[in-house]
């Protein structure tokens, strides 16, 4: 019975500590150098913000999220978690961000964390993909948005 218990610990211990692949990659600045996703993400139909995207399933964390918006400025720092491949997230924010009028400038892995670094007109966005230890969900998406340099004034400001 002994003999089997330590063969019952062993064996778990090495599933534990098995690698995974995909967070043992070296950083690359080309995305076509990361895995290929095996499934894609859909994206939920209403989100807290209107052109910020966000894959279903995936669930805001209020406590580490805020937003504001003053005039024609805004700015927005929210947390999402959720159970999908770090890939697949990466693969959905490419392709929904830029369907939402944002085009990607920068896109970096390092690690077992992908940023990847968006812009729109006078704002500028920021994903960044992470995992954590939990079992149910495991991801985390972490998107800032704020409003750079000098904005025009509303109509009839001034007069």
């Amino acid at each position: 019975m002994r003999k089997l218990t330590i063969l019952i610990a062993m064996t778990l211990v090495a599933a534990t500590f098995s690698g995974c692949a995909k967070d043992e990659e070296i950083g690359s600045m080309a995305p076509a150098d990361e895995p290929q996703p095996t499934y894609v993400l859909m994206a939920e139909r209403e989100t807290p913000i209107q052109d910020l995207p966000v894959p279903i399933n995936f669930t805001q964390d209020e406590g580490k999220s805020r937003d504001y918006a003053a005039g024609n400025a805004r700015y927005i720092d929210h947390t999402y978690y959720g159970a999908a491949d770090k890939n697949a997230v990466a693969s959905f924010y490419r392709l929904e961000m830029a369907r939402n009028g944002w085009q990607r400038v920068h896109d970096r892995f390092n690690a077992g964390v992908r940023t990847i670094d968006f812009e729109k007109g006078t704002e500028r966005g920021v994903v960044t993909i992470s995992s954590r230890f939990n079992l149910f969900r495991p991801t985390v998406v972490q998107v800032e948005m704020w409003t750079t340099g000098r904005l025009p004034a509303p109509p009839g400001a001034g007069q």
